[in-house]
């Protein structure tokens, strides 16, 4: 967490030197340089205050910092260390030239600053860069039970997308596999669900069960043991 310190005066030497012609033409009423709007600079006296205002800004500069050295001071005391020197990290994106379908960087590979080609980073692990396009993005809504698929947003514009905005509703649907389903011909049966940690709202979702073909299952029974009654099995 940086703390920022508080600033003791935040003059500086134009704003000194601002003051002190004010506070000249009080008290030197006789210096008529000083009374014009544009004194002449090569004035003996504007150059002394000139100067006056630049020592005086470096002053307040050491004066700033008391704050920050009690601060220090403060951390010594109770026995808080400095963070010792880190190797400083940077994200790099690598882009495959025209025609290259894979490259590798291995580790420990150096890449300059295009700022500053003096500031020379190193990759900390070795890297495949392959060419490849998105088949599918999705972001889901759960709060609406909705998905949105993006591949268009991502492969149509460069332009930004909204994700969780939950276009499309999500379809809920349960698989079973058992050797006794393995019909000849299309038959109603009766399945019976068991439920050792259960809620009322299952009565609910089961409400609005349906098969395959849309037809909505005839529910009877008491929790925790559901009958879903005309399942037909093909």
């Amino acid at each position: 967490m940086n703390i920022e310190m508080p600033q003791i005066d935040k003059r500086g030497a134009k704003q000194i030197y601002e003051q002190a012609v004010k506070l000249a033409k009080i008290y030197c009423p006789e210096w008529n340089n000083i009374l014009k709007d544009k004194p002449d600079e090569d004035d003996i006296g504007v150059v002394l205050l000139k100067l006056f205002s630049k020592l005086s800004e470096t002053v307040i500069g050491q004066l700033n910092r008391i704050p920050e050295k009690h601060l220090l001071a403060f951390y010594d005391f109770i026995g808080i260390d400095h963070l010792p020197p880190a190797v400083a990290k940077a994200p790099l994106v690598f882009k495959l030239s025209k025609g290259s379908k894979e490259a590798f960087i291995p580790a420990r590979t150096k890449i300059a600053s295009s700022v500053d080609p003096t500031v020379v980073f190193e990759t900390i692990e070795s890297l495949t860069a392959v060419s490849f396009n998105i088949k599918s993005t999705y972001s889901l809504n759960p709060w609406d039970d909705k998905y949105t698929n993006h591949i268009s947003d991502i492969n149509g514009t460069d332009e930004g997308f909204y994700i969780f905005d939950g276009k499309d509703p999500v379809p809920h649907i349960l698989y079973f596999s058992d050797d006794a389903f393995n019909f000849k011909t299309p038959a109603d049966v009766v399945v019976k669900f068991f439920f050792n940690n259960y809620s009322e709202k299952f009565k609910h979702y089961f409400s609005m069960c349906s098969d395959g073909a849309g037809k909505p299952f005839s529910t009877t029974g008491d929790f925790p043991t559901v009958e879903l009654k005309n399942v037909s099995i093909p």
